[in-house]
């Protein structure tokens, strides 16, 4: 069975029974397809009511590792500081995050809670994920590093620069926590950034919520046949 968690748009195209799946750190419903092949979880909820500061990434993390999922792919919108353009479909390579952790280790009671990031994606899921991309005839390109912030609100052009200088090319709000839980429960993980948008300074103009959340919608297709061809 394959995890997938994504935000806006992808829910459509994933059919099968809605089940709620407890764990130790809330329930989660979760869309499990005909044959248990996938297990699909949507970040901001199906009614698309949690902002993303609010999302519960350690039950959406916990309920795939107890439904015994083979692997976690995470789709998210995200802004271009560089080198792609809106609609593009990139693989994450690495992130930026300074924030606040999210940890599965609130308490010193293991000596495993070191989870080591270098890389931070599973080398294994990212090699199928191209290979699904390419049998599916969608273009996956390469290279992306996310800056994440809590948002619910965009970045500054500021905070743009200072990411840009860093290394990153992408920005974004949940990919690292979902890495990062990911690895401490020791499921493979990988991630497709979906660009709806340029970050701030990047453009003159000024995206809407709305804009940002019909692009990604747009491009939901080619991430849900990336998916299908994975679950095969």
């Amino acid at each position: 069975m394959l995890g997938v968690i994504a935000g806006t748009g992808l829910e459509h195209f994933f059919k099968g029974i809605e089940a709620p799946i407890k764990t130790d750190y809330g329930s989660v419903h979760a869309i499990l397809t005909k044959g248990d092949k996938i297990a699909f979880i949507s970040r901001h909820g199906f009614a698309h009511d949690v902002p993303p500061h609010k999302i519960n990434h350690k039950a959406h993390v916990a309920a795939l590792k107890k439904l015994g999922v083979s692997g976690v792919l995470g789709f998210s919108a995200c802004g271009a500081i560089s080198k792609y353009s809106i609609g593009d479909l990139v693989l994450l390579e690495d992130f930026i995050d300074f924030r606040a952790p999210q940890t599965f280790f609130d308490k010193l009671e293991s000596i495993n809670q070191h989870a080591w990031m270098a890389p931070p994606f599973s080398k294994t899921l990212q090699g199928k994920a191209l290979a699904a991309a390419k049998k599916a005839k969608v273009v996956l390109k390469k290279g992306g590093v996310v800056a994440v912030t809590a948002g619910p609100r965009l970045e500054t052009p500021a905070e743009i620069k200072a990411f840009a200088k860093l290394g990153a090319n992408l920005v974004g709000m949940t990919t690292s926590p979902e890495a990062t839980l990911a690895r401490e429960l020791e499921l493979e993980y990988a991630a497709i950034a979906v660009v709806s948008n340029h970050a701030a300074g990047v453009k003159r103009f000024a995206p809407s919520g709305a804009e940002i959340a019909a692009v990604a919608a747009a491009q939901a297709h080619k991430a849900a046949k990336i998916v299908a061809e994975l679950s095969k």
